[in-house]
Formats: structure tokens, C-alpha cells, sequence
């Protein structure tokens, strides 16, 4: 999913609900076993993609990733 769906990059940041409903679509596609958003939030924080929940700005309340981004459809 990541190779297929995102980006890594520094500067990228995605919300965290965003990148658990494009994994979910993935994964039900194929399929697959899909984790709880709890756990790929986990499995992402070990991956080093850092959590943050803005104050302010576009993510401004929502919980995000920081250094993965999903690529456009």
C-alpha cells in the first residue's frame, strides 16, 4: 500500500484518518487482512512516521502523519 498509495517524503503529512481509509480500500480490494486504525497507527509510529495533532493550519484538531503523504487518484 505505501509503494502503491503514498508518498514519503520529509515535508509530506497526511491525516490519519485519511491514510487508514485509503489502506482499508486497499486492502479490502484485494482481500486482505486490515488491522484497526489503532494498530496501523502503530505499525506506521514504527515505521517513523511521527503523529502530531495541530493547533493550527489546515490539520488544525485532526491527528496526522507526518513524512507520508497519499498520492492523488
Amino acid at each position: 500500500w505505501i509503494d502503491e498509495c503514498c508518498i514519503r517524503q520529509e515535508t509530506a503529512a497526511a491525516k490519519a484518518l485519511d491514510l487508514y481509509r485509503s489502506f482499508k480500500g486497499w486492502a479490502d480490494e484485494r482481500g486482505e487482512f486490515c488491522p484497526s486504525s489503532k494498530a496501523m497507527g502503530s505499525q506506521l509510529e514504527r515505521m517513523g512516521f511521527r503523529k502530531e495533532r495541530p493547533s493550527g493550519g489546515p490539520y488544525r484538531g485532526s491527528t496526522i502523519r507526518r513524512g507520508i503523504g497519499l498520492l492523488a487518484d
